[in-house]
């Protein structure tokens, strides 16, 4: 199973759409998208491919958290209190890999508005035997200009 987990799009629908579109083409059934919040829609249909959390700039009635099957203060906390295998988080805009009490933590960054770079993130996930995952840095105007027809 490939997860594809975004964050932090701030009102670009039409990258969701693209991400969507491609992803669900390639992996069919075998393919989940998670977004971390600060989608910025007004429209919850944006959203309906992506299993959601709220952001802090959403308006949007969206769950604050949401666990699925498969570092500050609070995250190890909530780490060592639920004991998760993957913890997702977004809001910061910076990418983020760690390893804390046998977790793996992951932060995609953000897709449109990086702080870290100049370049969109997100992060693909596979769980398969193993729990693999790459972090896909992109050139936002790029992959909107070369992906347009996917939003038309």
């Amino acid at each position: 199973m490939r997860i594809i987990i975004v964050s932090d799009n701030h009102g670009n629908q039409n990258i969701l759409k693209i991400l969507y579109h491609i992803y669900s083409s390639l992996y069919k059934d075998n393919v989940k998208f998670i977004h971390l919040g600060d989608s910025q829609t007004t429209s919850i249909n944006d959203l309906n491919n992506f299993i959601c959390v709220k952001g802090n700039n959403d308006t949007l009635d969206l769950p604050k958290f949401q666990r699925l099957t498969v570092l500050d203060n609070e995250i190890k906390k909530d780490i060592d209190q639920h004991h998760p295998d993957i913890y997702l988080y977004g809001h910061t805009h910076l990418v983020k890999e760690q390893i804390y009490n046998n977790c793996l933590i992951l932060n995609p960054g953000s897709i449109t508005l990086p702080r870290d770079d100049w370049h969109g993130s997100y992060i693909i996930l596979t769980i398969d035997k193993k729990v693999t995952y790459k972090v896909v840095r992109i050139n936002v105007e790029t992959f909107l200009n070369q992906y347009q027809c996917f939003i038309e």
